[in-house]
């Protein structure tokens, strides 16, 4: 088996966790680094929790690792939103729609410039490595598309389905440069969505804290979903002991 790495979007995300310690401790003052960051942590970073079900399951490093990193940002920027500490840049009310949303988009923009080229030419991963888009172009090895994909990835091929750009029974294949084109393009408008839900969580702290709130219960339970097959392994463990004796 190759190795494993939990993704949280087609391809990976933004160093935003980075970002933020960048903001916190050199540019504490710059408006414009706050509402990108905002924007994209609490959009598509904290929408990749229910969109890729990360789930919060305390034996699984994995899986931890995936959620810490999804939900602590966008917790970090409610905290500086709402309870902004001495030294921060000064917040509006309201956010420049046009504005905010441009400036985060062409941080996303510069990132997945970046980020094609350090996969595609610079250090491709090695054929072991479950990269995202691998693991979501794979989908069910003996059942035929559209059925053998799930989640939004069903949802991409349907489409493409019938937007002609994928033959009938055509899969995806991570190393061809449609798929990829396919994935970068689904992410953008995964972006673009997600931004705009974020900011409208600018402006309403009820909302906000709402928003937050949903997404950590989503993690929660998610990663509960495991236990249900406790009783199943208990039954065929004290099966299997009780013909040993």
């Amino acid at each position: 088996a190759g190795l494993s790495l939990s993704p949280p979007s087609p391809l990976s995300s933004p160093p935003l966790s980075q970002c933020c310690l960048v903001q916190l401790f050199f540019y504490p003052t710059s408006t414009r680094l706050f509402h990108a960051n905002f924007l994209l942590t609490t959009g598509p970073l904290a929408m990749a929790v229910p969109t890729w079900r990360n789930s919060l399951v305390f034996h699984s490093l994995d899986r931890v690792t995936s959620s810490f990193v999804h939900t602590l940002p966008p917790l970090l920027t409610f905290c500086l939103r709402w309870f902004p500490p001495d030294g921060l840049a000064p917040l509006d009310d309201e956010l420049p729609f046009i504005h905010s949303i441009k400036n985060a988009l062409v941080f996303y923009a510069g990132w997945q410039a970046y980020y094609l080229l350090h996969t595609e030419w610079l250090f491709p991963p090695s054929p072991l490595l479950d990269t995202s888009i691998r693991v979501l172009a794979a989908g069910k090895k003996d059942v035929q598309p559209p059925h053998c994909y799930s989640g939004i990835t069903r949802m991409t091929y349907t489409s493409c389905r019938k937007l002609g750009v994928m033959r009938s029974e055509e899969r995806f294949d991570s190393e061809h440069w449609k798929t990829k084109v396919i994935f970068v393009s689904v992410q953008l408008l995964y972006t673009f969505a997600t931004l705009i839900l974020a900011f409208y969580c600018w402006a309403s702290f009820q909302a906000h804290l709402t928003y937050l709130l949903s997404i950590l219960a989503c993690c929660i339970w998610n990663g509960g979903e495991p236990l249900h097959a406790v009783p199943l392994f208990s039954s065929a463990a004290l099966h299997n002991a009780l013909h040993s004796l």
